[in-house]
């Protein structure tokens, strides 16, 4: 008995081959089936479009120079910005607004810092005391245990003596 290929190739070539041929025209059709025998589907041509180079660049030239003057118009807003916000306050009012907020900043900080610690201290001995009441529940559990058991008093007095 002959071994007969089982690759995936040759599977996928049965898939477009329709039915067995002999020996010499499968010889002579191999590669025409390889290069030509899955047509591709015709497309019409598309017209190419008839511009000039000189055209396009001049059109890249004006995208250009609109991206670049929309960048540094945004960047002048920013820096304008920064000024503002980091720079000293013009008037007393402003001034004393500034000074104001930047107190009522320091006050919330330390509050908040407050009740914090507060929280994290209570919640502490809320800790300490979960494992405390644990504790005791566990050892009566095992008190409660070691009496249930019958032979506990057996062992105890062979322990004692």
């Amino acid at each position: 008995m002959g071994k007969k290929s089982r690759s995936w190739f040759s599977l996928v070539k049965r898939l477009f081959v329709s039915e067995p041929k002999s020996k010499s025209e499968k010889k002579s059709k191999r590669w025409r089936w390889v290069f030509g025998g899955l047509k591709p589907k015709q497309y019409p041509k598309l017209a190419a479009p008839r511009r000039i180079i000189s055209e396009a660049r001049e059109e890249q030239r004006k995208h250009a120079m609109a991206v670049a003057i929309a960048t540094a118009a945004a960047a002048a807003r920013a820096a304008a910005e920064v000024v503002r916000l980091t720079g000293v306050p013009q008037s007393s009012q402003e001034y004393a607004k500034w000074t104001r907020n930047l107190a009522a900043t320091k006050i919330q900080a330390a509050y908040r810092a407050h009740l914090a610690r507060k929280a994290l201290k209570a919640l502490k001995g809320l800790v300490r005391l979960q494992a405390r009441v644990r504790g005791r529940i566990v050892r009566r559990q095992v008190i409660t245990n070691l009496k249930s058991l019958p032979h506990t008093e057996k062992t105890q007095s062979q322990i004692s003596t």
